[in-house]
């Protein structure tokens, strides 16, 4: 940032002599008649470049960000100037990493599949660039070459944009996606509640365009599996490393505690108040439970009996 800084010190400096935007010097000593864009040495990131007459092409950048073909977010980057390839690498990958870490689940990994760009100009007489690169591999080069063919339909108020579809998936997806064939009775009914409740958060999440607050929540609370078997979902305290079950009543008030604005990360974001919840229902299933010791013809204590046995199993009620 202070090289960048730097060269927006110079450029002013440069046109407070020459009294001349860079872009006009350039084009003055090569193809006065043909708008380019703004290179990295010779952007001013303060300068709103709104001239009457246009000494470089304007453009604007619609982009979208998916994850198994849902919509996670959508922005739009107004008014650029700046080379298409320049601006990608200093401002728009960055942008588009942070977005990732901020609506994904930390605990959640996702891969680029594709990129799907479309490049366009308002008016109907050109056809649209259309075109897919692998992971976030975009070959600027091509995009910014058709956009400077449409220089002059810019020159006369024409608009030209770029559309980008970031396409995620899971990178290694949860096998809780998969159907499995149930092995209790009513576990057919339970997939059928499973696939209704996933279908309203996919209608949730397109109406809104954000992801869904009771997806985040289910998938970051879902129980990884064996050794552990209290699934479907459960909490796992940071320090007792100890995995509690968690019931429909529980979610929803960590579903409840999310939309109220505070942050659930992590398992240890989970609130005290549905913590000591969880340990206090835990110790009254505890105390619930017969319990039984075997010993050796030797004193034990069970729970708070305390009784002699003689080499056999003592139950105590």
């Amino acid at each position: 940032m202070k090289e960048l800084n730097h060269v927006t010190m110079a450029n002013r400096t440069i046109r407070s002599v020459s009294g001349e935007s860079p872009a006009a010097h350039r084009q003055t000593q090569t193809e006065p008649d043909k708008l380019q864009f703004l290179q990295l040495a010779e952007w001013d990131e303060y300068n709103s470049y709104d001239e009457d007459i246009p000494s470089c092409l304007h453009y604007s950048i619609e982009w979208k960000v998916t994850v198994n073909s849902k919509v996670v977010s959508k922005d739009t980057e107004q008014d650029l100037v700046l080379a298409p390839t320049a601006y990608w690498h200093i401002i728009l990958k960055p942008k588009l990493e942070k977005l990732l870490r901020k609506k994904l689940a930390q605990n959640r990994h996702v891969r680029c599949d594709d990129t799907n760009v479309i490049v366009s100009v308002t008016g109907r007489s050109e056809r649209d660039l259309v075109k897919r690169f692998d992971d976030v591999d975009i070959d600027w080069s091509i995009i910014e070459k058709q956009l400077m063919q449409w220089g002059e339909l810019f020159r006369s108020g024409k608009k030209l944009r770029v559309d980008l579809s970031f396409n995620y998936v899971d990178a290694h997806p949860s096998s809780a996606s998969t159907p499995r064939r149930g092995n209790k009775r009513g576990s057919s009914a339970t997939q059928t509640m499973l696939v209704d409740r996933a279908a309203q958060l996919d209608a949730e999440q397109e109406t809104t365009g954000n992801p869904s607050v009771w997806r985040e929540v289910y998938a970051l609370m879902q129980c990884p599996g064996p050794p552990c078997n209290l699934g479907p979902h459960c909490w796992r305290d940071p320090f007792g490393k100890k995995h509690y079950k968690l019931r429909s009543h529980h979610l929803k008030a960590l579903i409840n505690y999310v939309e109220q604005g505070h942050t659930l990360k992590s398992h240890g974001d989970v609130p005290e108040a549905i913590r000591e919840q969880l340990f206090a229902e835990e110790h009254q299933r505890l105390e619930r439970q017969p319990k039984v010791g075997r010993v050796e013809g030797s004193l034990v204590r069970v729970g708070a009996d305390q009784v002699r046995v003689e080499g056999q199993q003592v139950r105590v009620e």
